[in-house]
């Protein structure tokens, strides 16, 4: 086969089994021997050319596949998507970067100061990740100007670590972390996110604005956006017309959520038979559903404010079949084919640090719930945060403390440690003129 050619592969193959072979050997013309084989076996009489009735019998077990269920037709209340707009900047504003290097696509963004889109660039990777990060930044740096300040850089996507070396980036997380934070700063109610690219997809659960579960696909291809594309161009059909054409389907094929072999299998079976190609594009959009929702969803909550983001929310026959199964609304974000992008550049503009000094002093309850919860949200973005105070519920947000007395380290240790004070209602804290006397407050 066409991987013989690779001499890693075959230095590889050869350490991994040198106890077990006696060595790999790669024939002349192994790229074509397949087709050697074939021939070899027609000149020992064995049918090397389809007979008489070769088609007729193909047909025949075509039928026998294709069966007369349909679903509903997907809405046709859908609008035209344009590209959203993207923010107007200032000659002297500084800019955040979001990088998100994937298999197929390579994104680049630049964000305000205030989180808006100023230039995003969407390109194909192409087996060459650095060089479509070098694209992108130039072409990003042409629309903004060369000159403009970069405040923080954010990288993402399965190609990150190469990608944060090269660029120098303030931050590296993964998709799931910066797919979640654009979500979040699209509507801060969201709960679910489906996201399906090129070759994956993804799901994640949201309580508070933070992940609290997530899953991606595993080896089945079926449900990504590369498997669409193939589709569209075996039934002739351009990408951008798949959405639509399933849309307007009447009667859309059940072609199951089964594996990307099967599905091909069937929608060759229902060509062969004459159905219609909207609806097969329409079948094809309810199986891209049901393998998501079956394989990578499965058991998990489904809530009530669903973002869908990723290339592949472009297609408005997957966003239809999305709100038939659910029977729910699906929210498309804008830049939705850049929100991993947008996401890690968000991060980059997120503090490393947080300083609170005294964080509940004057403010009620409520005020101060909020302020714990933002120190949490701080902490799982992977800030330190610093408090400074004399409360214990302050105290208990914390991981580790250093006590001070008259500007002298006092203790230092776990919050469980730090605690007792607070429950002796007092502190050994010497002073210049009273060096042992007890404090029945925090000095």
């Amino acid at each position: 086969g066409g991987v013989a050619a690779n001499r890693g592969m075959v230095r590889a193959f050869g350490e991994v089994l040198a106890g077990s072979c006696g060595g790999i050997t790669v024939p002349r013309h192994f790229h074509s021997l397949a087709a050697a084989g074939a021939a070899l076996a027609a000149s020992d009489g064995q049918a090397g050319v389809p007979g008489e009735g070769f088609l007729e019998r193909t047909g025949e077990m075509s039928d026998s596949r294709v069966t007369n269920r349909t679903h509903p037709p997907l809405s046709r209340h859908h609008s035209a998507r344009t590209r959203p707009a993207v923010s107007r900047l200032e000659p002297g504003d500084p800019v955040y970067l979001g990088i998100d290097v994937g298999s197929i696509s390579t994104n680049v963004v630049a964000l305000d100061p205030r989180g808006r889109v100023a230039a995003r660039e969407y390109l194909m990777t192409a087996g060459r990740p650095l060089e479509a990060v070098k694209k992108g930044l130039g072409l990003v740096a042409g629309l903004l100007g060369a000159d403009r300040a970069v405040l923080g850089v954010g990288v993402t996507g399965s190609g990150r670590y190469l990608t944060g070396d090269f660029v120098g980036a303030d931050v590296i997380r993964n998709e799931i972390t910066a797919q979640a934070r654009a979500a979040v700063a699209a509507d801060p109610s969201v709960d679910t996110v489906f996201e399906i690219g090129g070759q994956d997809s993804k799901y994640i659960s949201i309580e508070s604005g933070r992940v609290v579960d997530f899953e991606m696909n595993k080896v089945c291809a079926a449900g990504t956006g590369s498997f669409l594309e193939e589709q569209a161009e075996r039934l002739g059909l351009s990408i951008r017309d798949f959405g639509p054409a399933a849309v307007e389907a009447p009667a859309p094929a059940a072609l199951g959520e089964r594996c990307t072999v099967f599905m091909e299998t069937d929608v060759v079976a229902h060509q062969a038979s004459g159905t219609a190609i909207e609806n097969i594009v329409a079948g094809l959009s309810y199986s891209i559903v049901q393998n998501y929702l079956h394989r990578v969803v499965g058991d998990r909550r489904v809530g009530k404010r669903i973002l869908f983001q990723g290339g592949t929310a472009h297609n408005a026959g997957v966003v239809a079949a999305f709100k038939a199964v659910l029977g729910r609304e699906v929210t498309v974000p804008p830049h939705n084919d850049v929100t991993g992008a947008i996401g890690a550049a968000l991060l980059a503009m997120e503090p490393r640090v947080v300083l609170m000094d005294e964080p509940d002093s004057g403010i009620d309850i409520q005020a101060i719930n909020h302020i714990f919860d933002a120190i949490q949200f701080f902490k799982q973005n992977g800030a330190t945060v610093i408090l400074i105070t004399h409360s214990l519920p302050v105290l208990q947000q914390a991981e580790h403390a250093f006590l001070l007395c008259n500007g002298r380290l006092r203790d230092k240790g776990p919050i469980s440690k730090i605690e007792n004070y607070f429950a002796e209602n007092c502190i050994m804290c010497a002073t210049p003129n009273e060096p042992e006397k007890r404090q029945g407050a925090w000095q």
